[in-house]
């Protein structure tokens, strides 16, 4: 996969606050990358990334984002929770 250098630097600052990189959590920031919605956060020095969408319904995360642990988001429309370091659903909460 190629990316365009000015976006992926666009979705560092979306991030990452300019003057510290190695800020602790970031709250939950979106970008449009390629015509996809990409929902972002920081963790531990390190930048996750998904797509902005639960798979349940279609509901985008960041209308309401909930972020129950450092490595997970759960949609706050059925509370279905995605693990951010791979995408994978964790849990349901309905």
């Amino acid at each position: 996969m190629v990316v365009d250098p000015e976006a992926e630097q666009a979705a560092l600052e979306a991030v990452v606050d300019p003057g510290d990189r190695k800020g602790a959590v970031a709250e939950v920031k979106t970008l449009q990358i390629l015509g996809e919605r990409i929902l972002f956060r920081r963790v531990n020095g390190k930048i996750y990334a998904i797509k902005d969408q639960c798979l349940h319904r279609g509901s985008p995360f960041s209308v309401k984002p909930e972020c129950y642990t450092k490595e997970t988001i759960t949609c706050w429309y059925h509370g279905f929770t995605y693990d951010l370091r791979n995408g994978s659903l964790k849990t349901i909460l309905t």
